[in-house]
């Protein structure tokens, strides 16, 4: 965390979202990348064979085969990264200040005092702030399903 520090105020994005996006998105790019990978070498190599002897150019085989394929996998991570984003807490305490740009983690956990806690207004809040993710995944939970399901057949 200090490398990480040191090298977001070096390049002046500290005190900004962005400070907190960048690394998030790089944290989150080596998980995304192994699952897609494999998700892809499951597709049948005669697909792409086949997309080959019709003259299929990489371009055509990655627009018309591979995403197609891919939709419930990439789902499947965009909402697992989703998840861990919405629910990050320590690079948002430690790369920003400002409470302009204070992500909503940070702002439930403000919501503690310092000789006491205000229960109804805490849990009010993490309702709230949970709200977003339950409806994610209510939306999305089929095609979380079928991508769990499509590794095992």
């Amino acid at each position: 965390m200090i490398a990480l520090y040191a090298l977001v105020k070096a390049s002046g994005l500290y005190d900004s979202l962005w400070a907190v996006i960048l690394p998030l998105a790089g944290f989150a790019m080596p998980v995304t990348v192994l699952v897609l990978t494999n998700f892809v070498r499951e597709i049948p190599s005669t697909l792409f064979e086949a997309m080959e002897l019709e003259g299929a150019g990489h371009g055509v085989v990655l627009k018309h085969l591979v995403l197609p394929l891919s939709v419930r996998a990439v789902i499947s991570m965009a909402l697992f990264n989703f998840i861990g984003a919405w629910n990050a807490l320590l690079f948002p305490l430690i790369l920003t200040q400002s409470p302009e740009v204070r992500v909503l983690p940070m702002a439930v956990w403000t919501f503690t005092g310092q000789f006491g806690i205000n229960v109804p207004a805490v849990m009010a809040a993490v309702t709230l702030s949970a709200l977003p993710l339950i409806l994610a995944y209510v939306f999305a939970r089929r095609e979380i399903l079928n991508a769990l399901r499509g590794g095992f057949v």
